[in-house]
């Protein structure tokens, strides 16, 4: 099943499973009347009722049980904690990270111009099909055929 030294995706997979456990036993034996003494249509009916009823509260109250059993565990468990404090530290260092000066890029200002052997290249990734120009590129775009790969792209 698993231990200490399990891994963090191992132990929430588990714990998955038994928050979304939902039991397949009816409860039979929660039924306070017995069908075959009913004397007449109506009251086996109402009798049906009545024991639906209990079966589904009893039922409820199991899966609810369960429930609270494992999310007490997850809240105890020693892997999650220290899972939780490994990411709590790298979100700190991540808000606390400050770029070096010499690793900034300059951005260009709006008189100056981008080096001329640099091109934009204009490619369809979903299509796979290269194009010369930005007006080329826009009117693909807007084209029926790129429309449906994008569809069949998005359902893969």
């Amino acid at each position: 099943m698993g231990n200490m030294q399990s891994p963090y995706a191992q132990v929430t997979a588990l714990y998955n499973y038994w928050l979304r456990f939902a039991t397949v036993n009816d409860f039979c034996e929660e039924d306070e009347y017995k069908l075959t003494l009913a004397s007449d249509r109506n009251s086996r009916r109402m009798m049906e009722d009545v024991n639906k009823k209990l079966r589904k509260k009893a039922k409820r109250d199991y899966n609810m049980q369960i429930k609270r059993n494992e999310e007490l565990e997850k809240k105890n468990e020693e892997g999650r904690k220290r899972m939780e404090e490994l990411e709590r530290e790298k979100a700190e260092r991540a808000r606390n990270y400050v770029e070096p000066e010499w690793s900034r890029t300059e951005e260009l200002q709006d008189g100056e111009i981008e080096e001329e052997g640099e091109e934009k290249e204009l490619y369809c990734v979903v299509c796979g099909k290269k194009f010369k120009s930005e007006k080329q590129w826009i009117n693909h775009e807007q084209s029926k055929k790129h429309k449906e790969n994008e569809k069949m792209a998005a359902l893969r």
